[in-house]
């Protein structure tokens, strides 16, 4: 189950990555990188079964310590 996962991540990857450098945006590739590589990682981490913050618990303490709220 884990190379179907990393075989997807590739495919898509690979789609997307060529046409970015192409049109040379490369703050919007850093960004995408990063947030790829968070998804790959939490995927792979909740196929491993291993338990898993929901990133809505970070993002409310992370307001809550600058005081602000949603």
């Amino acid at each position: 189950m884990m190379l179907f996962i990393l075989f997807i991540f590739i495919v898509i990857f690979l789609i997307d990555f060529p046409r970015l450098i192409k049109k040379k945006q490369f703050k919007i590739l850093a960004i995408y990188c990063c947030f790829y590589s968070l998804a790959l990682v939490l995927s792979i981490l909740i196929l491993l079964d291993i338990p898993v913050t929901s990133p809505m618990v970070l993002i409310d303490s992370l307001l809550k310590s600058i005081n602000l709220s949603y």
